[in-house]
């Protein structure tokens, strides 16, 4: 049985049934690509293929659409076989058995696609996805030991380096919140059409929605002059947000460069500059498979600018410490990551509160925008008597649902931030409140600042109140705080379980971190000692 790692119940359920929940959100994943953009029609059957077995066609599919149905039930197949082989199946049985389920979903995923006006169901789909799961579950027999390693070293570098934890974390929910709504379409056609539509001169969408702004207005179309006017807003909301989480990553990266590898200043701002601009550029070419991004040159220069800013920020913040000669500060702050912080520095205290300020002023810009307000009589019960006010609504019967999903999904990553900053804000008042309490606390202020908003857009002019975003902001910020308290207690723990592992063996293991930077900080080869970190122990000051 596995053991505890918090003193709250939720958080150990969440330990224990991690692989579980990690396997229902890949196949929710899996659903949401196969089932996109869920346009079912009652009656309807695909008959471009004459050729059917089990109302499955034989669709001569492109190479590159045969790959992606492989790789999409990789992590599938890894997860599923992974849970057997805990189970106390047999290897070859766990194999087997992961294969299997990979196909039955992969085949309730056809069946369904045969009701699709736009998607066109394939045996060779439905074989690529056996395959992938069998692939999936074959790593994870060949991988096991690996696998066993890569946790044994995540934990001894939580121990030895959060920081350098906290910048790959980090950099990883970059990439990965960039690719939502992870709606995507991958194939040649899809990438051609996002080409055509690209965009290579900076800031050109905003002028392209000015022109569309004119004609409205010319047309006396008030309503779409108003629904353009809050896209263009919301597009600049967009770059900006991206441009500080840019920022926040140079920050981190430059920090960690200087403080737990010596780089000097210089070094260190070029590495961390040219590494984050490729890493925009490589995001924009992801987003090119998915419905509702693109490839846009104002993305890539919004995200380097904003790792640029970052980096400035983060230089002339070390300079300032170094100077004032507060070594007792700087080690504490080297040694209490800004994100696992929880009370004690007051570094942590002018980060939170000024975050907390602007994640608010982010959300209220958002759902206020076009900040066009509507003299309209009955506007109340007009739109409380919409189809849009019902929960849930909007997103799976009034609109697309690719389009729909991005909403769905900004909102979720938008309160769910917001409740992680709110909860640190008043962890920092009362560390003594219970979990109970404190999702209370979080919860219920988030979903004020949402009703408030609902009830101010309906006197906004292309604005649709509805219940549905009181439900996300309630279940996001819930999430948001869950997830970081969870984060929190696996941090300690960790920490807890690497001292005691150290007092046995009386070493520590030499990281891949270690590996990688030492090719920069020693080219004439691998330390002497593979066991020793290659960066200056945290312990000297």
């Amino acid at each position: 049985m596995t053991r505890t790692i918090s003193d709250h119940a939720l958080i150990n359920w969440m330990h224990r049934q991690r692989l579980h929940l990690a396997t229902a959100a890949c196949i929710v994943l899996i659903i949401n690509f196969g089932l996109i953009p869920f346009d079912f029609a009652t009656g309807w059957r695909s008959t471009s293929h004459p050729d059917n077995w089990l109302g499955l066609g034989l669709d001569q599919s492109s190479l590159l659409d045969t790959l992606s149905n492989i790789f999409l039930f990789i992590p599938l197949g890894l997860m599923l076989q992974v849970s057997l082989t805990r189970a106390r199946v047999r290897p070859l049985l766990a194999l087997t058995g992961a294969a299997v389920a990979g196909g039955l979903l992969s085949l309730a995923i056809e069946t369904l696609q045969v009701f699709s006006v736009t998607r066109i169901s394939s045996r060779v789909d439905l074989f690529a996805n056996i395959l992938g799961a069998g692939l999936g579950a074959m790593f994870g027999i060949v991988g096991q030991t690996l696998l066993r390693q890569i946790r044994r070293g995540l934990r001894s570098e939580l121990k030895r380096d959060p920081s350098a934890v906290v910048v790959k974390i980090y950099i990883w929910l970059l990439i990965v919140f960039s690719l939502t709504p992870f709606v995507m379409v991958p194939s040649g056609h899809q990438a051609a059409r996002a080409l055509e539509h690209a965009t290579l001169v900076p800031f050109q969408q905003v002028g392209d929605l000015a022109d569309r702004v004119e004609l409205a207005r010319t047309g006396r179309d008030a309503r779409l002059e108003y629904s353009l006017r809050r896209d263009t807003m919301l597009l600049w909301a967009g770059w900006v947000a991206e441009a500080v989480a840019f920022g926040l990553a140079g920050f981190l990266s430059y920090r960690h460069l200087r403080t737990s590898y010596q780089f000097g200043a210089r070094a260190s701002a070029a590495l961390t500059i040219s590494l984050l601009a490729g890493l925009a550029a490589i995001i924009s070419v992801l987003q090119l498979p998915i419905l509702t991004r693109g490839f846009h040159v104002t993305d890539i220069v919004m995200r380097a600018g904003g790792a640029t800013l970052g980096v400035l920020v983060g230089r002339y913040g070390i300079r300032r410490r170094s100077s004032s000669g507060d070594r007792r500060s700087a080690k504490m702050e080297n040694q209490a990551p800004i994100l696992f912080a929880m009370s004690g520095p007051s570094s942590v205290r002018r980060f939170v509160y000024p975050a907390l300020v602007v994640l608010v002023t982010y959300v209220l810009f958002t759902g206020l925008a076009p900040f066009v307000l509507r003299r309209q009589p009955g506007a109340v019960l007009s739109a409380l008597r919409s189809d849009s006010f019902l929960p849930f609504f909007s997103y799976f019967w009034n609109s697309r649902v690719d389009v729909a999903s991005a909403d769905f999904f900004s909102k979720c990553l938008q309160y769910g931030v917001l409740a992680i900053a709110l909860g640190m804000a008043l962890r920092l008042q009362s560390t003594a409140a219970s979990l109970r309490s404190h999702l209370f606390r979080v919860v219920w202020r988030c979903v004020v600042l949402s009703a408030a908003i609902e009830t101010a857009q309906i006197f906004i002019r292309s604005r649709v109140p509805s219940l549905t975003d009181l439900i996300v902001a309630g279940g996001a910020s819930f999430a948001g705080v869950v997830a970081y308290q969870y984060s929190m207690d696996y941090y300690v723990a960790s920490r807890a379980d690497h001292d005691a592992r150290v007092s046995t063996k009386g070493r520590l293991q030499y990281g891949i971190t270690d590996a990688l930077i030492g090719t920069l900080t020693e080219p004439q080869g691998a330390p002497e000692n593979p066991t020793t970190p290659v960066h200056k122990s945290r312990s000297t000051t």
